[in-house]
């Protein structure tokens, strides 16, 4: 009984490495790659917070220092990039950024089977780095807001309060703070945090609040409020 073949390279069939369509295992292998098809990775990364922009959102950033947040994030963004051929089992990914090059050159380690036939492939891809602002950061930049808090009378107490409590919240921002003869006025980014504060501000303090909005015109057919909180203590 003649033996079979691999055409391309003349190894013989054995019981334990049969031929796959009509190819030895090895050459089947570097015939039929894992990896179908590569996408470009675009990164755009916030300079101030280190977030970065995925599928038209911005994430959080995973580390504030920088290399070490670059690297994850394309450790986390680049397998999206990767489209692998039919029949295929990824075992494993190995992702290792070279970061003193730019663009980043990747190299990308693949384990896994095609047509139950084990694989390690390698190869080098790009990835271009930008820098942009992300909404957050341009809106803490400029000079927007959505709502003013009053204090009355002037309290510096009450203040640090406040300060101190949007400390912890890194959506929200004080893009402006007026000492006023009679007390400070603050401009916020959100005006969902008047409900928040007010909650908050009763708890520690003797002190009477006044919700009020202005007009401020119209956006995709919607009325635009601005609004204030009047946080006077008494006394």
């Amino acid at each position: 009984m003649n033996k079979k073949f691999c055409p391309k390279c003349g190894k013989l069939e054995t019981k334990t490495t049969p031929l796959v369509n009509n190819f030895c295992q090895s050459c089947f292998a570097k015939d039929n790659p894992l990896l179908k098809q590569y996408k470009d990775l675009n990164l755009v990364i916030c300079p101030a917070c280190k977030s970065y922009l995925h599928q038209n959102k911005w994430q959080p950033a995973f580390s504030q220092e920088g290399k070490q947040n670059l690297r994850k994030i394309i450790k986390d963004s680049l397998p999206d990039k990767l489209k692998f051929a039919p029949h295929t089992q990824i075992d494993s990914l190995e992702i290792n950024p070279n970061l003193t090059k730019k663009p980043v050159e990747t190299e990308v380690i693949i384990h896994g089977t095609i047509n139950d036939i084990p694989s390690v492939e390698s190869h080098k891809f790009t990835v271009k780095v930008d820098s942009s602002l992300c909404n957050l950061c341009k809106k803490r930049k400029s000079s927007y807001f959505e709502a003013t808090l009053q204090i009355r009378p002037k309290s510096e107490k009450l203040l640090k309060f406040i300060e101190n409590d949007l400390k912890h919240n890194n959506k929200i921002f004080i893009t402006k703070l007026e000492e006023k003869k009679f007390g400070y006025d603050l401009n916020v980014t959100s005006k969902e945090y008047l409900k928040h504060v007010i909650s908050k501000v009763k708890k520690k303090f003797d002190i009477e609040t006044k919700v009020s909005k202005t007009l401020q015109g119209r956006k995709e057919g919607e009325d635009v409020y601005r609004y204030t909180l009047l946080l006077r203590l008494k006394e």
